[in-house]
């Protein structure tokens, strides 16, 4: 009785986000040719919604198996998809050109706004965390590009980081792989930042990862991960999201002392019955892979449990 409920307040709301979708094309559409209109979309931010959006339905239709979420998805997609059009004047008389050439206009003209963004805002008290969280993640496929260090330059030069200080410090830490990289987010979300300042972090975050137009699995994996950190803080559903947990499993007495040294405590809990040492809850099992592989290669049983 209750599955069929469910079934049916399903099939609802998908007529309804697909009426919604209409209602919101269908007001921007007499007014696709308004060069105004197209001014007061952010492409870059499109993209970068379109690039989680495609990560997400990827998802649903090969993990999960989620065709209802899936649907949801390809709606989010095709708005977005539109908004970018009109984003880069597709529509606008005398200033259509290619869809790649406008886009890569479009997103040249942004780089102006980014400056004005960071210049023109307060520095937020984490600002030193924030800007180890950017250095770390342009430093994840072990090359900052020009581009990415333009941005790292304005953050810091802006904020009153020693820019410097920090890539001496963060060099020598070491430890530039993706489950730091969690570590510190989270150590960032744990200080409350306000909703806008987390918002603002993300955006910078998501521009510097596009930034040198080249995107590798690492910064795939981060930047779907972390904006799903990001917007459970903001949405304040981080809580009750079930997440994935990368585990280490001792397969002697002698590891238990071994895993222990490593992660630096010696908690163990009780999971799917057995003992295991948690390295970290993950949104996404691909990223709990990834921090997985890590520890394999050191010769350790670590695996992916839950959700």
């Amino acid at each position: 009785m209750l599955i069929d409920i469910i079934n049916t307040l399903t099939s609802v709301a998908i007529f309804i986000a697909i009426i919604k979708a209409y209602l919101v094309v269908n007001k921007m559409w007499r007014r696709k040719a308004i060069e105004e209109v197209a001014d007061s979309l952010s492409v870059t931010a499109k993209l970068m919604s379109f690039f989680i959006l495609s990560v997400y339905l990827a998802r649903a239709i090969f993990i999960t198996g989620d065709w209802i979420i899936a649907l949801d998805l390809v709606l989010a997609l095709s708005l977005t998809a539109f908004f970018m059009l009109v984003g880069i004047k597709f529509w606008v008389p005398g200033k259509r050109k290619g869809i790649w050439q406008a886009t890569l206009r479009a997103v040249r003209s942004e780089e102006k706004e980014l400056d004005n963004l960071i210049r023109g805002t307060k520095p937020p008290k984490e600002a030193e965390l924030i800007a180890r969280i950017l250095y770390r993640v342009a430093a994840l496929d072990q090359n900052v590009a020009a581009e990415e260090k333009k941005i790292l330059a304005l953050v810091t030069t802006s904020w009153g980081v020693d820019m410097a200080a920090l890539e001496r410090n963060e060099q020598a830490a070491g430890n530039m792989d993706l489950e730091a990289l969690a570590g510190l987010v989270s150590e960032y979300l744990a200080h409350e930042p306000h909703a806008s300042q987390a918002k603002q972090a993300l955006d910078l975050i998501q521009r510097l990862v596009v930034a040198d137009k080249n995107l590798g699995d690492e910064e795939e994996l981060a930047l779907s991960e972390l904006a799903a950190m990001i917007h459970g803080h903001i949405e304040n559903v981080d809580a009750e999201f079930e997440k994935y947990a990368a585990c280490l499993i001792p397969q002697s007495e002698g590891e238990f002392d071994k895993i222990k040294g490593i992660l630096g405590h010696g908690a163990d809990e009780e999971i799917a019955g057995g003992r295991a040492f948690v390295i970290g809850r993950y949104y996404s099992r691909a990223f709990s892979e990834a921090v997985c592989s890590q520890y394999r290669g050191r010769g350790l049983m670590a695996v992916t449990i839950g959700a």
